[in-house]
């Protein structure tokens, strides 16, 4: 196993930004099926991210392909998530 790597989400609808390490080898949708556990738990309570997720290239808003790896998404300004 690869040394983890930071991911920076925020949810647009709100605004609220939080970190969380993966291991580089996981997929954005494995990531995406575990997110619900990964966000604090403030974030847990108000928002339901077990839900389906789009998930955003922060800087183009491109929707990310979730056959990628975390290793290979990684973004200095992380992911943006939009919530629908």
């Amino acid at each position: 196993m690869g040394k983890e790597v930071l991911l920076c989400f925020e949810l647009v609808c709100s605004g609220t930004r939080f970190e969380c390490s993966v291991d580089p080898t996981l997929s954005l949708q494995e990531i995406v099926e575990g997110l619900q556990e990964m966000c604090p738990a403030e974030i847990r309570e108000e928002f339901d991210l077990s839900q389906p997720l789009i998930l955003c290239d922060a800087q183009e808003h491109k929707i990310l392909d979730e056959q990628k790896t975390a290793a290979q998404l990684r973004l200095d300004d992380g992911f943006k998530i939009l919530i629908y």
